[in-house]
């Protein structure tokens, strides 16, 4: 871990708690518009850019009337969105101890900087789903670090809580935390043993001192 120079995480799920309000806008767009698809099938694909998941539910044939109500709700509720523990200590934690920072999150620019700006949390770089034509697990948003800051691949902490990240992390050949603390973001059971898993973002102080996997 000594070459680690930046640390970047994730938004929904990793630094803040959206589960809840993303389960109450997809509901919610799902009945006005008569579809059944439920929030189960949507959260499978949380971490990729949204029309990527739409496609992937066979929706795109009403992606744009999908969008404009799911997000118009998303940013209605954005003020109930909780701050995950600690959120704010390793992001200042991460600034005092000389680690750039950035957050890459599949979230359209206009919705993240909202909840970036309401919540405080303060980073070098935002990254958005919509900043760039190939998103996570493409690692494109990683490749956009390492010319910002000048640095190589293996200088790059990323923390994430979806399969989409830790895919993103190898495809980047960057370092990987996956962080498991809701119900919703947990890793295959194939993949659990090969990562290091916190349930708490203040671990990463320990953590980053230890050889990860």
């Amino acid at each position: 871990m000594k070459k680690v120079k930046h640390i970047s995480f994730d938004l929904d799920g990793t630094l803040i708690n959206s589960f809840p309000i993303m389960r109450q806008a997809w509901g919610e767009t799902m009945l006005e518009l008569g579809l059944a698809v439920g929030f189960d099938s949507y959260k499978k694909y949380i971490g990729i850019p949204f029309h990527n998941i739409i496609n992937n539910l066979s929706l795109s044939g009403i992606k744009n009337e999908i969008e404009i109500l799911y997000f118009s709700k998303t940013k209605k509720l954005s003020n109930q969105v909780k701050l995950t523990d600690n959120a704010r200590e390793i992001l200042f934690w991460c600034k005092k101890t000389g680690f750039s920072t950035s957050i890459i999150t599949s979230k359209p620019r206009k919705n993240a900087e909202l909840i970036i700006f309401e919540k405080k949390l303060e980073v070098d770089i935002l990254i958005c789903g919509d900043d760039l034509k190939a998103f996570k697990p493409h690692p494109d948003p990683g490749l956009k670090i390492l010319d910002k800051f000048n640095l190589n691949a293996n200088n790059i902490l990323y923390i994430g809580d979806m399969i989409f990240d830790l895919q993103f992390a190898q495809n980047l050949g960057a370092h990987f935390i996956h962080f498991n603390n809701y119900e919703e973001n947990t890793l295959p059971s194939n993949l659990v043993n090969n990562v290091h898993t916190i349930s708490n973002l203040i671990e990463i102080k320990q953590l980053i001192t230890l050889p990860l996997k």
